[in-house]
């Protein structure tokens, strides 16, 4: 059989929520991961563009706040994704 090591477990985005700050994710995951960002304004074909910052948490509570600095404001759709990242 194959053995991937190590054993990285799946995490769940638990909200996703918009205000006035921006768009909000949170999820939860171990916490010794790191996380980035990344979004795109369309699905078909995704270009995913990355944000800069790298995700941690010491809590295992990740959450990460897309205000429009990074992706050049709010306005249109939106999809975003989180990469693990090793």
């Amino acid at each position: 059989g194959l053995v991937v090591t190590p054993y990285v477990p799946p995490f769940k985005i638990t909200s996703i929520a918009r205000d006035t700050g921006g768009v909000h994710l949170q999820w939860l995951a171990p916490t010794n991961s790191q996380f980035q960002a990344q979004w795109t304004p369309s699905l078909v074909p995704p270009t995913w563009s990355p944000f800069t910052n790298i995700l941690t948490s010491t809590s295992g509570v990740f959450s990460f706040l897309d205000d429009g600095s990074q992706s050049g404001g709010l306005a249109g759709p939106r999809y975003y994704r989180l990469r693990h990242l090793p």
